[in-house]
């Protein structure tokens, strides 16, 4: 699993995202036959989201919506196609959970 940073963990400290992480990492090594290097990629990206929605104090899946994923994809200067590479993993992401 990639490192967290300082800030990081003072953002995960007392929620279950270091353990949800744990848990996404286990199901990318158990279902998806990719690289380490993809599989960091995918971790990292989806630390980033669950870190955003921790900052908007958003601790339910069922609480999301389109909107603010779109917001968080938008909250960067990510070109259109990193944007849709980002969308795709945090389908997966989704799917897992």
């Amino acid at each position: 699993m990639p490192e967290i940073s300082k800030n990081e963990k003072i953002l995960m400290k007392g929620c279950a995202l270091n353990k949800l992480l744990t848990e996404f990492s286990d199901f990318l090594d158990d279902n998806c036959k990719i690289r380490e290097s993809t599989k960091n990629l995918r971790l990292k990206i989806v630390k980033q989201f669950l870190i955003y929605l921790n900052q908007q104090s958003i601790s339910s899946f069922k609480s999301l919506s389109s909107d603010i994923i779109f917001k968080y994809l938008n909250c960067s200067n990510l070109s259109n196609s990193t944007k849709s590479s980002y969308l795709e993993v945090l389908k997966i992401f989704f799917n897992f959970t």
